[in-house]
């Protein structure tokens, strides 16, 4: 899977599942927090539509792919704040595979009901309202879902360490599943 977030100042975060755990590709290449990762797709999918507050007029519906009625002044993108240039995050989430994406895009603005904002699928042309918190969910820095941990690989997959303090040092190598003593002697 894949995960594109492009957010407040159009920073932009990519995110890609490598085997069991997530990565984060830009801006920089460094391991993922999957806990985070796995959280925030977790309220992603939890989301509900409050109420849906647009859905384009059946003469719309009707148009050729590709066509718009021009003589809308202000299309419905932006008239709620969901224009790509005005929008606060979009979030495009593929699945495995590499099958088409999903796209959610958010407002930063809602009805005068407190703790809503606008949204719309890219791939639907309805508008609807979501709760605010879930744009906090995806309000995130790649900083924010770095991980924390000082060594990225698993214990498991060590077959070599050195600790040196000073002079003194241990080598040690795992052979055939059981570790070895390799400096400053040889012994199991």
């Amino acid at each position: 899977g894949r995960i594109e977030i492009r957010g407040v100042n159009n920073a932009f975060i990519q995110l890609a599942r490598q085997g069991d755990e997530w990565c984060i590709q830009q801006p920089e290449s460094v391991p993922a927090d999957s806990g985070k990762v796995e959280g925030m797709l977790e309220a992603l999918y939890a989301a509900q539509a409050q109420e849906f507050v647009w859905d384009p007029p059946v003469s719309e519906l009707s148009l050729p792919a590709g066509g718009e009625d021009e003589s809308a002044s202000v299309s419905p993108l932006q008239s709620y704040g969901l224009a790509d240039d005005e929008a606060a995050a979009r979030v495009h989430l593929w699945g495995r595979g590499g099958e088409v994406g999903q796209e959610l895009i958010l407002a930063k603005t809602g009805p005068e009901s407190e703790g809503m904002i606008y949204a719309k699928r890219r791939d639907s042309a309805s508008v609807f309202t979501v709760r605010r918190a879930l744009l906090d969910v995806v309000s995130v820095t790649a900083n924010d879902l770095r991980t924390r941990s000082v060594f990225w690989n698993p214990p498991g997959d060590v077959d070599y360490a050195c600790f040196q303090e000073g002079d003194i040092k241990l080598v040690l190598k795992k052979q055939n599943e059981a570790w070895m003593v390799v400096e400053p002697v040889q012994w199991p």
